[in-house]
């Protein structure tokens, strides 16, 4: 019978041979990733820090009838900011509105209460005006404000939001700040949230949806 080596205590160097179904030793930071400067290899747990502020969706409009945010509110979060930055209206002179969707549906009847610090602000019930002065594309005024949404998955509390922002005004020699709140005196939950403009379409603008973390 011929002599054969059983191939005990051997080394194999990985680097200068073709190993099949062998994986190289993970060295972290060098053949796999690091997370915060942190060693991903070994037992425990690595607890990975970040913001409370959590982005869920992001909607660019363009010529849009409508800016909406339905399957993002949930419970996971009992507050929302929506952070609205540059929006324009597509006809000469509008206001962005927006409303909340409830039992299906987005309501447009007279059950909206609100409470503005822009005294020369006009609206009716059926509906939320976000800011006090046109946001017109023939102008080129943008619109940037944030809306805040309090637990609208809560079937406990009213659906309420707070908003603040501003824009230039017409002339374009001043800015016009809008801000307050309303709510919709219902304790349903609200499953969706609708910008509009009265007539013609929201030109453009980036909506981006946050949830904050509960504490």
């Amino acid at each position: 019978f011929p002599s054969h080596d059983t191939h005990t205590n051997k080394t194999i160097t990985y680097a200068n041979n073709t190993l099949t179904g062998v994986q190289p030793t993970l060295v972290s930071g060098t053949n796999i990733k690091t997370i915060n400067g942190s060693n991903v290899l070994g037992s425990g747990d690595l607890a990975v820090g970040g913001g409370s502020m959590i982005l869920l969706a992001t909607v660019t409009a363009s010529n849009s009838a409508t800016v909406s945010f339905e399957s993002e509110l949930t419970s996971t979060y009992d507050e929302y900011v929506i952070v609205m930055s540059n929006v324009m209206c597509a006809a000469a002179t509008d206001n962005l509105r927006v409303r909340f969707k409830i039992d299906g549906s987005y309501k447009a009847d007279a059950f909206y209460n609100y409470k503005y610090n822009n005294a020369g602000l006009v609206i009716d019930d059926n509906h939320i005006q976000l800011n006090a002065v046109s946001i017109s594309s023939s102008f080129g005024l943008p619109l940037s404000m944030n809306v805040m949404l309090h637990a609208p998955a809560s079937t406990g509390t009213i659906k309420s939001i707070g908003w603040y922002g501003g824009a230039l005004g017409n002339a374009a020699t001043a800015e016009e700040v809008a801000g307050g709140g309303f709510y919709r005196n219902s304790t349903n939950a609200a499953t969706g949230i609708q910008f509009f403009m009265p007539s013609g379409n929201i030109a453009s603008g980036t909506f981006r949806l946050y949830g904050i973390k509960k504490s």
